[in-house]
């Protein structure tokens, strides 16, 4: 018995697991605020203000060092919105990507079931290889298949008396092309994640370089003011 088309559509898609929790994410803005807050602690302490400034760090290095910390979490937050952009955007093409390989799996099915004995036109519709599983196959298989069939008024009519007609095969051809669509916008998506994520690591490392000068600094001039220290350090 060859199955409907609508009894193919509903084979159920297989699960996806959640991806996990970033903790590496929070780290690192947890150490931007941290040294946010060690700056606007330092300028708010005028003791210690006066004891970092030999050092170079008067009011004007620390508002640097605050714009340091600044693009650093411009920077992250840059990260985070293009990670976003990019889960949405190939959330979109695996969903799209779904859809499109069931209309295929009932037009491939349907039609090998129909044309078993008629290997001509199993060959003109891309019928007698194996599915195929890479996606920029996938498309182009499916669309040549599509293309046969509408070209081809015999097969068309025979898909047509078993549900599989010209409205569903160009509805299904539509798919693709928006197919395609969402596989473009996900491989911007993730070019412009990777470049975020190149920027986020430069301006982390600045900041990290120059909280890191500004503690050996700190280390060096409050060596004999304990209480300093303890302040700077809190």
């Amino acid at each position: 018995m060859i199955p409907s088309p609508r009894e193919l559509r509903a084979q159920p898609a297989p699960a996806r697991a959640s991806a996990p929790h970033n903790l590496q994410d929070q780290r690192a803005l947890d150490r931007i605020n941290q040294n946010t807050e060690l700056l606007l602690r330092v300028q708010g302490d005028a003791e210690l203000l006066a004891a970092l400034q030999p050092a170079g760090y008067d009011a004007a290095a620390l508002r640097e060092g605050q714009g340091v910390c600044e693009r650093a979490l411009n920077a992250f937050t840059a990260r985070q919105e293009a990670g976003g952009a990019q889960r949405t955007a190939k959330s979109a093409q695996d969903s799209t990507a779904a859809r499109a390989r069931v209309e295929y799996r009932a037009f491939r099915s349907l039609g090998r079931a129909l044309f078993k004995n008629d290997p001509g036109t199993l060959a003109a519709l891309g019928l007698t290889d194996p599915a195929a599983t890479d996606l920029q196959r996938f498309v182009g298989s499916a669309m040549n298949g599509y293309d046969a069939a509408l070209g081809n008024p015999a097969a068309l009519s025979a898909l047509a008396r078993r549900g599989f007609g010209e409205q569903p095969i160009t509805a299904a051809r539509a798919l693709l092309d928006t197919l395609q669509g969402n596989n473009a916008a996900h491989t911007q998506a993730r070019a412009a994640a990777r470049q975020a994520t190149t920027d986020r690591r430069a301006a982390t490392k600045a900041m990290d370089d120059w909280m890191a000068e500004l503690r050996a600094a700190a280390v060096t001039v409050l060596r004999n003011s304990p209480d300093m220290m303890a302040r700077f350090q809190s």
